[in-house]
């Protein structure tokens, strides 16, 4: 071999350039080639060799190579892209064993595309795909409450597969649990609406009347509202998460293998615990709205407790305590829905447990807000 090309070298590396009879430059490795040691460009060096004329194939030769990283991997590695780009064969024996194993390894798994390639960003595109997604969605949605509907008709016949000791459980954590957030944000929109109420109303000296707008707005309205989305991101977060879970960890999967239904097993305990729950959230959070409401009376209107209770009484029937109720069940069953369709369809990584999540409380709080506009309008033409 003879010496074609002027060598590189760095503080503690070398480079040498040696050329054999088959017309390939064979490339001497020296010294440190590690990382920190600004090791050169795969670039500079492609374009050095490509001045050679007849050039067929680079090679590799590490006689007096005394360290290396994943810096020199790297180097060779680009190196080699470069040469196989333009139609130029690579002679690897040179290097040691474990070198070429851990360059076979990095080509063993193909390159992940970036996340910020561009997709198609045009008004046709976005339609349909977004148009797409919602059918799809739709349709599984249908599929999941036809099933809850079955599984529940077996529960009427006595045949639901569920065990009970997961449904006290479930009753507990919905029900029980939740008593002291349901305590703080019950009393505190009865007092809010008060304290609004008092100032509108002192004007006009009908301040007694502050009881019939708390609880007529309490019952019929703020209470079940306010329940709703509580237990959304309380129960609903909750019941995606579990179920999340159980499907990234192949759980889920294990439940079908047995013939097991997993909505019969894992959904109906959850949703009949909510749905017998929140009603007596709702009357519970209706006399702490009241109660609420009755400190602003007595504090800044001066009225007597026995004022503002007769008052509160005289205002309110049973028709609004009612409609309270019938709202609060309708808003748990779409809140056991949203969390627990979002837990089965999740994705197996914590990431797609996390998004199933957020998913579940948003989509739970839409369907509620879309809901109780729905039965003011019924209510409003039923003229109840």
């Amino acid at each position: 071999m003879t010496n074609q090309l002027e060598g590189m070298q760095g503080d503690n590396w070398q480079l040498d350039f040696e050329s054999s009879n088959d017309a390939a430059i064979i490339l001497n490795f020296a010294g440190d080639w590690s990382t920190n040691n600004n090791l050169p460009s795969p670039k500079v060096i492609f374009e050095k060799l490509a001045s050679t004329p007849n050039m067929t194939a680079i090679g590799y030769t590490i006689p007096n190579l005394t360290k290396w990283d994943s810096g020199f991997l790297t180097f060779i590695s680009n190196l080699d892209k470069l040469a196989k780009a333009q139609s130029i064969a690579i002679q690897a024996d040179g290097l040691s064993k474990n070198i070429r194993t851990l360059l076979d390894l990095s080509t063993a798994v193909p390159e992940k595309k970036s996340q910020t390639e561009k997709k198609p960003t045009s008004l046709l595109y976005l339609i349909g795909h977004h148009t797409i997604e919602t059918v799809k969605a739709t349709s599984s949605m249908i599929e999941f409450i036809g099933a809850l509907t079955i599984n529940f008709m077996n529960l009427l016949r006595g045949k639901s597969k569920f065990l009970w000791s997961d449904l006290f459980y479930f009753i507990q954590d919905c029900g029980i649990n939740a008593l002291p957030i349901v305590l703080i944000i019950c009393f505190l929109i009865g007092l809010i609406l008060a304290f609004i109420g008092a100032v509108q109303l002192q004007a006009f000296g009908a301040g007694i009347y502050v009881a019939n707008l708390v609880a007529i707005g309490v019952t019929r309205e703020m209470s079940p509202l306010m329940i709703a989305i509580i237990l959304s991101g309380r129960t609903g977060a909750s019941y995606a998460a579990q179920i999340g879970s159980m499907q990234a960890n192949e759980e889920i999967d294990a439940l079908r293998t047995t013939v097991i239904s997993p909505i019969d097993f894992l959904v109906m305990p959850r949703m009949i615990a909510l749905i017998l729950m929140i009603p007596l959230l709702c009357i519970y959070g209706d006399f702490i709205g009241m109660a609420g409401g009755m400190m602003i009376g007595v504090s800044v209107l001066h009225l007597s407790v026995t004022e503002y209770i007769q008052q509160t009484m005289s205002a309110i029937t049973m028709v609004d305590i009612m409609i309270g109720v019938v709202k609060s069940v309708f808003f748990g069953l779409l809140i056991a829905i949203a969390g627990c369709y979002q837990g089965l369809h999740c994705g197996r990584s914590a990431d797609a447990v996390g998004s199933a999540t957020t998913t579940a409380v948003v989509s739970a709080i839409l369907f509620v807000i879309i809901s109780d506009a729905m039965f003011e309008i019924i209510i409003n033409i039923l003229n109840i």
